[in-house]
């Protein structure tokens, strides 16, 4: 079955123009942190698809340098203002033999997302409860992209960086 990965950004630098904001020291840590973990749950990401800003960029550079192992990396600037309708529509276009895809994206669309795909009795459902603070990512399941729809995600947890 497919695998997506929706995943917030890391924690940014204060001051810049937002789509230049550069990730903070922490930021650079979480990302770090949080690549063994995912690491342990999908062996290899097929697909990425991230935001073009500056601390989405730095924060697939952080998963990279901290192991996680990705193919294509597709970056769009049409993400960073994505909803969770566009970003459901970006999803439907993942080609059928894609594996997992990873999704590195902005608040509130990686949360938003997540509660609207996950099924209500996914074991992961109730985590999403206790909010999605940066490096958060939630994972789960589906049975395809083409016809992802509201619901459809088995969502099997949320990981959370502590730094």
């Amino acid at each position: 079955m497919p695998q997506l990965i929706l995943m917030r950004h890391a924690k940014a630098a204060n001051g810049s123009r937002d789509f230049k904001r550069p990730l903070s020291r922490t930021g650079r840590e979480q990302a770090n942190a949080q690549a063994g973990p995912l690491a342990a749950r999908a062996a290899h990401i097929d697909l990425v698809l991230v935001s073009a800003a500056e601390r989405t960029m730095q924060t697939l550079e952080g998963l990279k340098s901290g192991g996680l192992q990705v193919g294509e990396v597709r970056s769009s600037e049409e993400l960073y203002g994505a909803g969770r309708h566009d970003l459901l529509a970006m999803l439907r276009e993942v080609p059928s033999s894609t594996g997992t895809v990873l999704v590195v994206g902005h608040e509130p669309t990686m949360s938003i997302t997540s509660a609207m795909l996950a099924s209500e009795d996914s074991p992961g459902y109730g985590e999403l409860r206790a909010g999605f603070p940066t490096a958060t990512a939630a994972i789960g399941t589906l049975p395809e992209w083409r016809t992802l729809e509201e619901g459809g995600l088995t969502l099997s947890e949320v990981l959370r960086v502590a730094i």
